[in-house]
């Protein structure tokens, strides 16, 4: 969001399209704190380029990325040129250099049990030995739970930014 009233550091929002509805709920608090947020999450959006190009924008552009992690992002986090993979690798690039400022955050739609082995947290998160806390897992997380999650993953990002 670009609207004067939205504040705070651009955050990309990367997802598996098998999870929109968890990732809707995200978004709508996301929305409703008035944060800069984006997500290729309309399928005619950016209409003209590949998948993997808006993607790898969306990645190299962000300030800060929440990972929307479950089964099916690893899953399609293995295959070869897509969408996720591109940005995935751009996060990657990014955190790899010396004194990068870019705040990652994963929630889970899952528990986190059922991700930890296939996400590249080692790669994109603070703590490079462990898991990141997730919270609730988004599929069976309430509302205000969802407010909550989405409130720390601010949080944790603009702890930085301050």
């Amino acid at each position: 969001r670009n609207d004067r009233d939205f504040t705070g550091p651009h955050i990309f929002v990367s997802f598996c399209w098998k999870d929109i509805l968890a990732v809707r709920r995200v978004l709508i608090e996301l929305y409703q704190l008035k944060r800069k947020y984006y997500a290729i999450a309309v399928e005619n959006q950016y209409v003209g380029h590949s998948a993997q190009k808006n993607s790898k924008e969306a990645a190299k552009n962000a300030d800060a990325v929440i990972f929307i992690a479950s089964k099916d992002y690893c899953v399609n986090l293995k295959v070869p040129k897509s969408p996720l993979e591109a940005e995935m690798n751009v996060v990657k690039n990014r955190k790899s250099k010396e004194k990068s400022d870019l705040k990652c955050v994963v929630l889970a739609v899952c528990h986190y049990r059922d991700v930890k082995d296939d996400f590249p947290y080692k790669d994109i998160c603070e703590d490079t030995e462990n898991f990141p806390y997730t919270g609730t897992a988004l599929s069976k997380a309430t509302g205000a739970e969802i407010h909550e999650l989405v409130r720390s993953a601010v949080k944790f990002i603009d702890d930085e930014y301050l």
